[in-house]
């Protein structure tokens, strides 16, 4: 079944979204994100066709934190078949099938360090992190910026919390020596973009590996529905579950308040607001996506493929 939504309502709903919600003062802004602006609000859609919507504050930069795991995945999964990755050891521990321990706290995402340890080459730290960026820069069609304070920050922690002995006491496996990785992922969580940057990254992956802006391929189109797949399992930090089930977008979140999503052959989009919930999800992001979701009726759990068509 096949449906078609009008650029002019989706565009409609974009804006209804904005205007709802920008006035929103719930949540605070992050502590690591030293001088975000609590009044910036942005959405940015960009559809395979390379139309694009903005409205608002779609040009400040925000950090990727967690959401840095989506080019580190496309790396490694255009390295390795998925289910090498995924069926391995996947729950991070040589916890001998008995009960899983808690994840070590050390600073950062003790999975996401985990991730990057996966990538190749291997003990080459400088080289790796060239492909990494290479990867996101074909995802974005343009470059993301280092914030370097908030790099030295997340490695300080790191070093406060003994995070390598962390990991070792958890038994938390990682593929590569755990000091290049544990700062490899201090730096790209560190590394900014756009709410525009992060909507083109997600229509990229939504137009199956295709970048709209750029006119080029980032990667092999096969693996776009293992990268969907792992952010409708995911979800914006701690609200997985209810968030697919109520919006059906597939989407992940960073600290620095910006939501990203992706509907499959349909567009990319992510909203940023810095003002974070207690799970660090940004309040204004959630409701403004929620609302265009559920005004427009789409889901990526919906048997309809949609299609955006010009009036």
């Amino acid at each position: 079944m096949e449906r078609k939504i009008s650029f002019g309502d989706l565009q409609k709903a974009v804006t209804e979204a904005y205007e709802q919600f920008k006035t929103v003062g719930d949540g605070q802004v992050d502590p690591r994100v030293e001088g975000a602006d609590a009044d910036k609000f942005g959405i940015a859609v960009v559809l395979p066709s390379g139309e694009t919507i903005t409205v608002g504050d779609t040009s400040v930069a925000s950090p990727m934190g967690s959401i840095s795991k989506i080019p580190a995945l496309t790396t490694l999964f255009e390295q390795v078949k998925p289910s090498e990755f995924i069926g391995k050891n996947a729950c991070g521990c040589r916890c001998g099938g008995g009960t899983k321990p808690a994840k070590p706290h050390i600073g950062v995402s003790a999975k996401g360090v985990r991730l990057v340890s996966a990538l190749q080459p291997q003990g080459d730290p400088d080289g790796k992190m060239d492909i990494f960026v290479s990867t996101l820069e074909s995802l974005v069609a343009s470059e993301p910026v280092l914030d370097d304070k908030l790099y030295r920050s997340l490695v300080a922690k790191t070093q406060e919390l003994n995070a390598v002995n962390a990991l070792a006491a958890a038994e938390f496996e990682l593929f590569d020596d755990s000091v290049p990785s544990i700062d490899m992922y201090a730096k790209i969580s560190a590394l900014t973009l756009t709410a525009t940057q992060y909507a083109t990254m997600a229509a990229t992956i939504a137009a199956d590996g295709y970048n709209p802006v750029s006119g080029g391929n980032a990667f092999d189109g096969e693996i776009a529905k293992n990268i969907v797949g792992f952010m409708a399992a995911k979800g914006p930090h701690k609200m997985a579950k209810p968030w697919l089930a109520s919006t059906g977008l597939p989407a992940v979140s960073s600290f620095g308040g910006v939501i990203m999503g992706v509907l499959p052959g349909t567009f990319g989009i992510a909203a940023y607001s810095p003002l974070v919930n207690g799970h660090g999800v940004s309040v204004r992001a959630k409701k403004a996506l929620a609302y265009i979701m559920q005004k427009l009726d789409l889901s990526a759990l919906s048997s309809s493929r949609v299609t955006i068509v010009k009036e």
